[in-house]
């Protein structure tokens, strides 16, 4: 009997035991109400007396299976539920009607709904907290790989005026810019991408090391060594790079360049600022292209007291300020005589202040700024 008891499932079980302990809450309180509040009829027990204990008894048992009856009729409904809630757990994915009775204006599909959203929001919350906590570590791993060749250290140059702005920043979005001296004048560079991350990082870096190689090359003719510079970076494959390369003979003055950027460089004399001219493709072009050298080399001429100024790309690009309205503001800016200057440090220092005062301090940490200066003999 126990055996055939303990095989029943959870649900009779239960039923069971509320019946039991029903008919002996009942029977008990039959009895001791008799004993204790009628006792003098108890011990004259009658025939009459006797069928109503029996009536009394049979309406306990009547009551005790009617609780047993609610009891499993209300277990059954619970049990039911739970299998739902269970269902609604495996398949809280999915949001067809057809396939999910949970979905109907009753409380168990208010309490399904309810469920969906809060587990939908944890996992989002989760899911944004490990994408920031990702890009965090993205940024700051960008950031230590800018930091190896940040500190631009401009060398003494003879008859050369030459100043970077920033000298030194840790920021990933700046552009790459640096100038090395050669045999005839210097050499520089202006490089960046649209997107900053590891891969744009760490091409920024091997640009370093290929400006390090060019100027370990001064021997070489400045013409050559130019082209040289260009053909290493357009062997080197990588998407979507805005520069700017150029070469400059302090004896002449003359300015020999490509560019493969949205705005170009700008030049500053007493009577006007002219920008200079840009090729065609707007990023630097790899592959069979490369082989052929097909990138176009302008040449401009720097007259005593101009100043050339090369600014990157990033303001525009990360800041949603539109381009042209940016290139008109600067060249009626750099109209004004307060940027004939008599070094180059103070015109890129000037460009700077310029920036904070219209753009913000956002924009700022994201420009960097070359100006080279041919000096009055």
């Amino acid at each position: 009997m126990i055996q055939r008891f303990e095989k029943l499932s959870f649900r009779y079980k239960i039923t069971i035991l509320v019946f039991l302990v029903s008919i002996i809450f009942y029977m008990a309180f039959i009895l001791i109400e008799d004993l204790l509040v009628f006792a003098a009829i108890f011990k004259n027990v009658d025939g009459f007396e006797s069928s109503r204990r029996g009536i009394r008894l049979a309406f306990g048992m009547c009551f005790s299976v009617l609780i047993a009856i609610i009891t499993a009729f209300s277990f059954n409904l619970f049990y039911d539920s739970l299998n739902n809630l269970i269902v609604i757990l495996q398949n809280w994915n999915h949001d067809s009607e057809s396939n999910n009775d949970f979905t109907a204006n009753d409380e168990l599909g208010d309490l399904a709904r309810s469920l969906k959203l809060t587990i939908f929001q944890e996992r989002e919350n989760a899911e944004i907290s490990a994408f920031e906590h990702h890009q965090n570590d993205l940024r700051n791993l960008a950031s230590n790989i800018q930091s190896t060749y940040s500190n631009i250290q401009l060398k003494k140059m003879k008859r050369i005026d030459a100043s970077v702005f920033p000298s030194k920043s840790k920021n990933p979005n700046m552009d790459y810019f640096n100038i090395v001296p050669n045999a005839n004048g210097c050499l520089g560079i202006m490089a960046g991408f649209e997107q900053s991350g590891i891969n744009e990082n760490s091409y920024k870096a091997r640009l370093h090391g290929i400006m390090t190689l060019a100027e370990a090359a001064s021997k070489n003719s400045h013409q050559i060594q130019l082209k040289d510079l260009i053909l290493s970076i357009e062997l080197n494959p990588t998407s979507l790079l805005n520069a700017f390369i150029f070469d400059y003979h302090s004896m002449t003055g003359e300015l020999s360049y490509t560019s493969w950027k949205l705005s170009s460089g700008y030049i500053i004399n007493e009577q006007n600022v002219r920008e200079l001219e840009s090729g065609s493709n707007l990023h630097v072009p790899f592959g069979g292209e490369a082989l052929n050298l097909t990138s176009e080399i302008f040449k401009e001429q720097l007259e005593e007291g101009e100043t050339f100024v090369l600014l990157s790309d990033q303001i525009t690009s990360k800041h949603a300020i539109n381009r042209f309205s940016f290139i008109s503001s600067l060249k009626r800016e750099l109209s004004e005589r307060k940027y004939r200057t008599s070094n180059s440090r103070e015109t890129s220092i000037s460009i700077a202040k310029w920036v904070l005062g219209k753009y913000g301090k956002k924009s700022l940490e994201d420009l960097g700024i070359i100006a080279i200066r041919r000096p009055f003999r």
